[in-house]
């Protein structure tokens, strides 16, 4: 399959503070006349607030966005929350990052990142989704984001997520760590 170009979406970035490392989340959609850019801060508000029970104190630190096609991204004003979740984060899980996963009809991958989960990292460094916990209620808001049109693949297409979300211990923020 061949690459597609970074700018084939409409993309959104959420800047954040994890308490140690600043770090993006990238969403990207398919904007409509129905479909903007506020909807978009909306679906990514709901995702956060969806895992905040089980996240680390986040501070938002800003939002862009580039259209489809464009290289250059553009602040705009962040319409959700100031924080999601609580405490704070030992940085021992600094480098500690949580993704959820899928696939278009097309195969291409989906991704959404998130540093400061606050959970006990699993034997096989996959949290399951199971009964209404922080997996579960991300997978249904990011379901419902993409069907609406955000949280897309780099195609534009609607993923379907994976019923799981792995972790891991990012090489470049362990480096990081050592100074």
């Amino acid at each position: 399959m061949a690459p597609l170009p970074p700018h084939n979406t409409a993309r959104f970035w959420y800047d954040y503070h994890d308490g140690i490392n600043p770090h993006s989340l990238l969403c990207r959609y398919v904007a409509t006349v129905d479909f903007g850019i506020d909807d978009v801060m909306a679906a990514v508000d709901d995702f956060l607030n969806a895992v905040a029970d089980d996240l680390y104190l986040i501070s938002t630190q800003g939002a862009r966005f580039a259209d489809s096609g464009s290289d250059i991204s553009v602040p705009v004003t962040w319409s959700g929350a100031g924080t999601y979740g609580a405490g704070t984060m030992p940085a021992v899980f600094a480098p500690r990052q949580t993704m959820w996963l899928g696939r278009d009809s097309l195969g291409r991958r989906f991704r959404v990142s998130l540093w400061g989960i606050d959970a006990t990292t699993p034997d096989n460094f996959r949290f399951a989704s199971v009964g209404g916990n922080f997996v579960a209620l991300a997978v249904a808001s990011l379901a419902t984001s993409g069907a609406a049109g955000a949280f897309r693949t780099i195609s534009g297409n609607q993923p379907s997520l994976y019923n799981y979300a792995d972790v891991q211990f990012n090489s470049h923020w362990e480096s990081a760590a050592r100074g």
